[in-house]
């Protein structure tokens, strides 16, 4: 529960642990999140703890807190990859962030070396339509 509410409000440190303390658990925040004052917490324990590195399970952990929270509906959920090629189709209301979400594909997948869009086969010999994101 709260760590769904810490996600919905971009309070959520992305790339970190949820570290067992005690019979609770500490959720990693990133900056944007309000101080132990704030009543959002509802009383809640607030301690600091030294952060634990993960691996991102997903490449839009690499996009910024903003980015994820404007376009997290939209992102491409499905994509293949062919060899060092990441094959992908990006929706047209994210096409002034492809780059962005291209590089967090690369990022996420260090044996890709190129990121493209995939816009579809055409002509008889069904031939794929690529365009280089990345």
């Amino acid at each position: 529960m709260w760590i769904e509410f810490c996600k919905a409000r971009g309070w959520y440190g992305s790339g970190y642990r949820v570290i067992p303390v005690d019979d609770d658990s500490a959720i990693p925040l990133n900056s944007a999140a309000p101080g132990s004052e704030d009543a959002s917490w509802e009383g809640l324990p607030f301690v600091e703890l030294e952060r634990s590195e993960k691996h991102t399970r997903h490449y839009w952990d690499h996009l910024s807190p903003e980015l994820q929270r404007e376009v997290m509906k939209i992102l491409p959920q499905s994509f293949e990859i062919q060899g060092d090629v990441l094959l992908v189709k990006v929706p047209d209301a994210l096409f002034q962030h492809e780059k962005e979400i291209a590089e967090a594909m690369l990022k996420q997948f260090p044996n890709v070396r190129v990121v493209c869009h995939d816009e579809g086969v055409e002509g008889e010999f069904r031939i794929r339509n690529l365009r280089v994101l990345s």
